[in-house]
């Protein structure tokens, strides 16, 4: 029964990366547009500070800071974020609510493939959900969480923009290819966009699985990572554990794992943590932990669940992380709850 379960979860994970890449397809086109229509603000700023340095001018960051052509290029990158947060905003709260619609045929699917179907469990439908407990499973009203993690993405990216002019021209550099350093580093809230996008829609996955559960009768629910070479050692660590529905699922940015059913009498043989990650080549376990985790490990310095460290936060709750590695060599991680 677990191995037809976990099938259905891998069909459903695919599902979440086609919807993910259409997303990220969006987000990046829309981004792109806005640097090249920056592209000649970038270019004109390289090669006035390139001419003040050939004229033996100091030109420290402090001094591009001051310069009036500077200070226009920065007013008009956040002309460009004013117009490009709203459409983000809205493109991941529509990528959201798709996750959420799955999220709870995901769990109806899964229930059924694991043999759990009693008559009222597919009654659950987006139809019937409460308007508040979606809004506050989505969490992105306007101004809300959403918004305010979009508009911190911006943060420090004049900064950015300003520090790869300065170390761009002080290497002497061409002014074309430090204009494109500046367009790279003015890229850096897209990439964090392109995390927010991804944590939000695997989030709101779960969380409508998870209260797909509570209301069919589900006590637990069992973490079941991506077991990929890509994994977070975190998130293999922590696989297998045991939670009750009532509580909440700790996942972290970008992270990839299931909550996956579970109830007395479900039975597999399918393999999860240190019994998936033993089976692996070396080079998939190093991929997995790095080179000084792998080395801790294999040394028999630290144990395979202390990989695995629990964090809270007051706005976004718990989330399950790789511990540190000088956490590791204090003797710390491990999950408090961990079942095996």
């Amino acid at each position: 029964m677990i191995a037809a379960v976990v099938e259905v979860e891998r069909k459903w994970r695919a599902a979440l990366a086609a919807g993910d890449a259409a997303t990220v397809e969006a987000l990046s086109a829309r981004y792109e547009a806005m640097a090249a229509r920056l592209m000649a603000n970038f270019e004109a700023l390289a090669e006035q500070v390139a001419r003040m340095a050939a004229a033996d001018e100091a030109v420290p960051i402090g001094r591009i800071y001051r310069l009036e052509r500077y200070q226009r290029l920065i007013a008009e990158m956040l002309r460009e974020w004013q117009e490009f947060a709203p459409h983000a905003e809205a493109l991941i709260s529509a990528a959201q609510r798709q996750a959420l619609d799955d999220g709870l045929k995901a769990a109806a699917e899964l229930r059924r493939a694991g043999g759990y179907a009693p008559a009222y469990v597919d009654t659950f439908a987006m139809e019937g959900y409460p308007k508040a407990a979606l809004e506050q499973l989505v969490g992105q009203t306007q101004g809300g969480p959403l918004r305010a993690l979009l508009d911190a993405a911006m943060d420090g990216n004049a900064d950015e923009v300003a520090r790869a002019l300065s170390e761009g021209i002080g290497l002497g550099r061409n002014p074309a290819l430090v204009a494109r350093q500046m367009a790279d580093a003015y890229g850096l809230p897209l990439v964090r966009a392109l995390c927010i996008a991804r944590t939000e829609m695997l989030g709101a996955f779960r969380s409508s699985s998870l209260e797909s559960y509570r209301n069919s009768g589900l006590t637990q629910y069992e973490r079941i990572s991506a077991q990929d070479d890509r994994v977070c050692a975190g998130c293999i660590a922590a696989e297998g554990e045991l939670f009750s529905t009532e509580q909440d699922f700790d996942d972290h940015p970008n992270c990839r794992c299931a909550c996956l059913p579970y109830w007395p009498g479900i039975g597999g043989d399918f393999k999860l943590g240190e019994a998936w990650f033993t089976e692996q080549p070396e080079s998939t376990q190093r991929s997995i932990l790095g080179n000084t985790r792998y080395g801790m490990y294999k040394s028999g310095e630290v144990k395979f669940h202390q990989f695995a460290t629990r964090t809270s936060n007051d706005t976004w709750g718990g989330a399950v992380v790789a511990t540190t590695i000088r956490d590791l060599k204090a003797g710390g991680g491990g999950l408090a709850e961990f079942v095996l």
